[in-house]
């Protein structure tokens, strides 16, 4: 079962909202928390724009500290170059 899939169906039910789109028979029976199909489809939009913000974090923040380990390297690289001549 895809990861995505399973994430989406967690954030439907953790919002309390069904999992599937009711046909037109239950939507008369559905009570008031019963989302329009744009309305689910907008609360995985949020989902997935969260997710993809906290990925896009944890990326900087490696990159970031990849590029200060390179960059300390270097330096220190260099440092070792002028004392040794």
């Amino acid at each position: 079962m895809p990861a995505k899939l399973v994430r989406d169906w967690l954030e439907l039910f953790v919002a309390g909202k069904p999992l599937y789109d009711p046909d037109e028979t239950t939507s008369l029976l559905a009570d008031s928390s019963a989302l329009e199909p744009d309305d689910r489809q907008r609360l995985l939009n949020d989902a997935d724009f969260d997710e993809y913000k906290v990925t896009t974090h944890i990326i900087q923040s490696i990159y970031q500290s990849i590029s200060q380990s390179i960059s300390q390297s270097v330096r220190v690289g260099l440092i070792a170059e002028v004392l040794q001549c």
